[in-house]
């Protein structure tokens, strides 16, 4: 069964040593299962049955896409498809960088882009047309948490496709080496965008009740992909030097 397979996964040693390397606080990894007589045509994906980690907690603090995406590596987990195209390509472009042919990074990302774009564009089409059937699915006797949800995920609807931009440009840029620049427009979102306009909300605009918040992180989300966009197409990831050696101390 699936638990089985949690505690062989998470219960043996090397990932206890490992989760105390990674976690100094408690942690909730969110996830999915997936496979074989857990959905319907689930043997399509593997004959076997594992889990899909799409988020991190830790403490009072989610994740960053780029750090779930770290230690899902780390921890030997599946990530969901965008966020493992985003990782690939930091593979790829780091392999191109160093054959020195930062042209071929260009056409990497905008192929993964494509497809990023599709995937997300066509979840972002069902999130706002089924928006209620899925809510009712999930909470079929409660009207107001069925409005509530519904009107959630048109902002998931919304900010899709500013997403697979930013998970693909910042697989790009992390494979180029511009890591200061993900760091700091990820500072700066949180703390403008997600705090401040977050509390804006809340404080301003109570009627608007939990869209209020995710109206924020729909704008920092939008504010990211535009950013890491615009970061990408001025090519100053091109003038990193991954290999410049630093002079001996």
């Amino acid at each position: 069964s699936l638990v089985n397979i949690l505690n062989s996964m998470f219960l043996i040693p090397s990932m206890k040593e490992m989760t105390k390397e990674l976690f100094d606080c408690p942690v909730c990894l969110y996830s999915e299962g997936y496979g074989a007589k857990i959905e319907k045509g689930g043997g399509n994906y593997r004959s076997d049955q594992s889990i899909v980690l799409f988020d991190i907690k830790i403490g009072d603090w989610w994740l960053q896409r780029t750090d779930v995406e770290d230690i899902a590596v780390k921890l030997g987990l599946d990530v969901v498809p965008i966020i493992g195209i985003g990782t690939a390509l930091t593979a790829a472009v780091g392999k191109s960088i160093g054959q020195d042919r930062k042209e071929v990074v260009v056409k990497q990302t905008a192929a993964c882009l494509k497809i990023a774009l599709l995937y997300m564009g066509l979840i972002g089409i069902c999130f706002f047309v089924f928006r209620k059937a899925i809510m009712e699915f999930w909470a079929p006797d409660d009207y107001k948490v069925v409005e509530a949800g519904a009107n959630i995920l048109i902002c998931a609807a919304i900010f899709q496709l500013f997403d697979a931009a930013a998970i693909i440009y910042s697989g790009a840029l992390r494979g180029a080496g511009d890591t200061v620049w993900l760091a700091a427009i990820s500072v700066v979102g949180t703390v403008v965008i997600l705090g401040l306009g977050g509390f804006v909300m809340i404080k301003y605009f109570p009627e608007l009740g939990p869209i209020g918040p995710w109206a924020a992180f729909t704008a920092y989300i939008i504010a990211i992909g535009l950013a890491n966009r615009w970061r990408f197409k001025s090519n100053r990831w091109m003038q990193i030097d991954l290999f410049k050696r630093r002079p001996a101390g």
